[in-house]
């Protein structure tokens, strides 16, 4: 029953997991073209970008994102490639990315890009202890998050009835 708990309590935890790809918090910025020289537009956000091994995904403004397709091996400290309709660029050290939009005139900048360090949801404490009036085990999860409240979620067990409750 306790490594029925254990695995139960572990597939919670791996749902955090970034498994395929690296996340970056990059300044983004759009640029217009006219007559070969690129105006900047005055607003700048702040937007991610997902970086496989050999591609990237880049997140725009107003849910748009432009996903790259497969880089070839890095030429003067980047890595680029036309695809007919666009221009997709990284920096060998991964921390500038463009797109360049044939049909818009438009270049899109991810710079100044920093790797996001996974923060972990919550803390697991696990406990046992033997019920006095009917001398069975039960074993407790508690999840909570870092700033110590309790998020609701707590898994017993009991060995005799052999279930599992969760509230």
């Amino acid at each position: 029953m306790k490594k029925l708990l254990l695995a139960f309590v572990g597939l919670l935890g791996a749902s955090n997991a970034v498994f395929a790809s690296e996340m970056y918090e990059c300044q983004y910025n759009i640029g217009d073209i006219y007559n070969g020289t690129v105006r900047k537009r005055p607003r700048i956000t702040f937007q991610k970008v997902e970086i496989g091994s050999d591609s990237f995904k880049a997140h725009g403004q107003y849910d748009k994102w432009f996903s790259s397709p497969k880089l070839p091996q890095p030429e003067n400290s980047e890595r680029s490639i036309d695809d007919g309709i666009s221009v997709y660029t990284m920096s060998e050290n991964r921390d500038v990315f463009t797109v360049l939009d044939k049909d818009k005139q438009q270049l899109h900048k991810w710079d100044y890009c920093k790797k996001e360090v996974p923060k972990p949801f919550g803390k697991w404490s696990i406990s046992q202890r033997i019920n006095p009036l009917d001398d069975q085990l039960v074993f407790t999860a508690n999840l909570t998050s870092e700033n110590k409240r309790n998020v609701g979620m707590t898994v017993s067990c009991t060995t005799a009835r052999k279930a599992i409750s969760v509230a």
